[in-house]
């Protein structure tokens, strides 16, 4: 991301619409829904990204070459641990896009604080969302 989420809500507080759609942070977004969920001011920052991916759909191309890796990844991560284990998915998408030191300081500052787990968290009845994605790939 060129921006960080809270500062493209920033951007859309002050009305500066133009930095906001120029930035391709909306679309390296996978809407996971984390971002909101974790906000401490209560803002649906996945919404927001929604609106700018929206606005931006009129006529423009993906500004992200790797959006498609990002969210095969994501998919993948769902689909084996029912759940986005976001320190695995990284991993595997730096390794697989060739960025592998960018975000480093970041990713250990975000690990020191417990923002990251080491470890994927397991959820009850992962066969039923394996289920979802079988059902999606013989239709």
């Amino acid at each position: 991301m060129d921006l960080l989420p809270h500062q493209v809500i920033r951007l859309v507080q002050l009305e500066s619409d133009r930095e906001a759609l120029a930035a391709n942070t909306a679309w390296v977004c996978s809407s996971c829904q984390t971002c909101s969920t974790r906000c401490p001011n209560d803002i649906d920052i996945a919404g927001v990204m929604d609106e700018l991916r929206q606005r931006l759909s009129s006529g423009r191309e993906v500004a992200e070459r790797k959006t498609r890796l990002f969210h095969r990844l994501f998919l993948a991560e769902i689909r084996r641990h029912g759940r986005v284990h976001e320190l695995g998915m990284i991993g595997k998408y730096k390794l697989l896009s060739g960025q592998w030191l960018s975000d480093i300081p970041m990713g250990i500052g975000m690990l020191l604080k417990g923002k990251l787990r080491i470890l994927p968290r397991r959820i009850r009845r992962r066969q039923e969302i394996r289920a979802l994605f079988a059902k999606r790939m013989e239709s």
